[in-house]
């Protein structure tokens, strides 16, 4: 009679409450095909002439119930990690920005919080896909990254105004100028006008917020600001992206120089030079750019808007291929400020890797740089 009641009430259980854990160990049970959704979409937002996109995904299984929503979380959270390594593969890092940005993602999805979007990084797209027959769950991303960072208005004019008349032009029929980037850094550093400047807007809330966004390489140039010797150091060891204070002075100073040149005569080549140190490369860098990395010596020629043909990825393993990359980067920084310029006929842009300077030692932050060079001839009238 005590077992007969038992299996009763074991029965009746079963018909109360269902069985959970046969549920969740098949909550694919029935369901076939795929089901995309889109999160977000911004792409009729973003100008991709100024951004690189870089993807990131992250796949998790669906185990049913509360636990899917946990794991949904840690695939948004994977997917946007990946996306991060891989810009800081791709020649400028933003680890320190990266916990900063998954705050901000996270806050626009649970409560609207848009101000993440008006950071340097941009989200183009996220979708998630729910693979029923793998009763699998896929959650992407992909983001804008500038491809040339930039400090801000006020600061760009500054680099603008200290910067003005530093670059002598001389003319003549034909000739050749050399701008060294490092040399108009270190007038900058120098400037007491431009490091106040600089302290004014490191002392202001809402710069110090942006700051945070910013590559890794901006934020410890502007970190130092406070010291009383700024140092002034070539690219980070493995970086051949221009990072924000480079691509600044090369829209505030280069570009109104190159700008004169193609107003003036008939014919102007600018070439940027890159340069590395003897610093072993262990394992390669990953390069997704266009550039010919075997561009040595006197270079290629720089066609804006190249793409690698097949999507193609390549292994930097040499310094002398991290010094064309550099070049590349530089060149490229150049023809996105120079705009529909580009297309003038009078105007030739090269670039070419000049491999390792003969230094004391291995480490030479010095001697990791570019130099453009503006040849012109021909004078207009």
């Amino acid at each position: 009679m005590l077992r007969s009641l038992s299996v009763s009430t074991f029965s009746l259980f079963i018909i109360l409450t269902g069985a959970p854990k046969a549920f969740a160990a098949n909550p694919c049970e029935g369901k076939h095909g795929a089901e995309p959704r889109t999160l977000f979409d911004y792409r009729n937002r973003i100008d991709l002439a100024f951004y690189n996109l870089v993807p990131g995904n992250y796949q998790t299984p669906r185990l049913g119930g509360p636990r899917d929503i946990e794991l949904q979380q840690q695939a948004r959270d994977n997917a946007y990690a990946e996306a991060f390594s891989l810009t800081s593969r791709l020649g400028l890092s933003y680890q320190q920005a990266m916990p900063h940005y998954l705050e901000g993602y996270r806050n626009l999805r649970s409560r609207n919080d848009q101000s993440i979007l008006r950071q340097a990084i941009k989200i183009y797209r996220e979708w998630e896909i729910i693979d029923w027959d793998q009763c699998k769950y896929t959650y992407n991303v992909e983001l804008a990254v500038p491809k040339v960072p930039e400090l801000g208005g006020d600061l760009d004019a500054a680099v603008r105004e200290v910067l003005a008349n530093k670059i002598k032009l001389p003319s003549g029929r034909a000739g050749e100028i050399k701008i060294p980037i490092r040399n108009l850094v270190e007038t900058l550093l120098e400037d007491p006008s431009f490091r106040e400047r600089l302290r004014a807007k490191l002392a202001d809330d809402r710069f110090k917020e942006d700051l945070r966004y910013r590559d890794d390489d901006t934020q410890t140039f502007l970190g130092q600001v406070s010291r009383k010797v700024l140092e002034v150091s070539g690219y980070p060891k493995g970086q051949f992206k221009v990072n924000a204070i480079t691509g600044s002075i090369i829209r505030q100073s280069l570009l109104p120089v190159v700008q004169y040149y193609l107003q003036s005569y008939t014919e102007v080549e600018v070439a940027c030079e890159g340069y590395a140190d003897q610093l072993r490369i262990s394992g390669g860098i990953r390069y997704d750019g266009s550039a010919d990395l075997g561009a040595l010596g006197t270079g290629a020629e720089f066609s804006p808007g190249a793409r690698k043909s097949g999507g193609a990825q390549t292994l930097i393993r040499t310094n002398d291929q991290l010094s064309v990359a550099r070049a590349y980067e530089g060149i490229a920084a150049l023809a996105s400020a120079l705009g529909r310029q580009t297309q003038n006929s009078s105007l030739k842009l090269r670039y070419s890797g000049q491999g390792t300077e003969e230094a004391p030692k291995t480490d030479n932050p010095a001697g990791r740089k570019i130099v453009f060079r503006i040849s012109y001839k021909r004078p207009r009238g």
